[in-house]
């Protein structure tokens, strides 16, 4: 897949003197960012997944019942 960004003159200058001076493009270092915020990505959701599995965190298996919090919290 092919994407268009749209940056100013001043900013793509600093991005490509940047790229070559680490021997690269700034189509790979915008690739290698989006390749990083992927990876970051997937161990975040892996880890939600892990701490909301049945039965983990601090519940201990208790689920949350909308009508006992709601009577809960009616003026006598």
């Amino acid at each position: 897949m092919d994407i268009t960004v749209s940056i100013d003159d001043q900013m793509f200058q600093k991005a490509y003197l940047f790229a070559k001076s680490v021997n690269k493009t700034v189509e790979q270092l915008i690739y290698e960012y989006f390749k990083q915020f992927e990876s970051e990505a997937d161990k975040e959701i892996s880890e939600f997944r892990r701490l909301t599995a049945e039965g983990q965190g601090r519940s201990k298996g208790w689920r949350f019942d909308r009508e006992e919090i709601y009577a809960g919290s009616q003026l006598s």
